[in-house]
Order: structure tokens, then C-alpha cells, then sequence
């Protein structure tokens, strides 16, 4: 399983992007603050800069969580709805 912000920079290296140009998909976001999610120096990533992220790669959030320690398609039960 891989971890969010590993998820952040593998997502942004696939799509050819620097952590400038995410942050400026992402409305302006600080290139320093990509580059300490990825380094995981900052570890809370909000529901906003989630779905910021998810909107600059173009995915949806449950694309930018799934198999990763958010995903919680795991911990319901297959009747369950979130």
C-alpha cells in the first residue's frame, strides 16, 4: 500500500509536471509546500489541498486515495456506504 504523499509525487512524476507547475495547477500553491508533502515534512494533508491535488492530476479524489492509507473502501463492508 502505498502512502498519500508518495501517491503526490509518483502522480505528479508520471504526468511530466514539476512541483511549480503542480502548485500553480493547484491555484498558486507554494512549490515549497509540494515539495514537503512529497518529502513528508508535512504530513496533514487537508480535504482542500486533497481535492486541489486531485483537480490539478485531473482524477478524482477516490483516484488519489485509492491503495493508499486513506482508501476506505477497505474498512467498510461491501454493503456499507460512506
Amino acid at each position: 500500500m502505498l502512502q498519500v504523499l508518495e501517491k503526490i509525487k509518483r502522480l505528479r512524476e508520471e504526468k511530466g509536471l514539476t512541483q511549480c507547475e503542480l502548485s500553480q495547477r493547484m491555484g498558486n500553491k507554494s512549490s515549497n509546500h509540494i515539495y514537503m508533502l512529497e518529502k513528508g515534512m508535512r504530513t496533514n494533508l487537508s480535504l482542500m489541498i486533497a481535492c486541489e491535488l486531485a483537480k490539478a492530476f485531473d482524477i478524482t479524489l477516490d483516484e488519489l486515495v485509492k491503495d493508499t492509507e486513506f482508501d476506505l473502501r477497505k474498512e467498510c463492508g461491501k454493503g456499507d456506504r460512506l
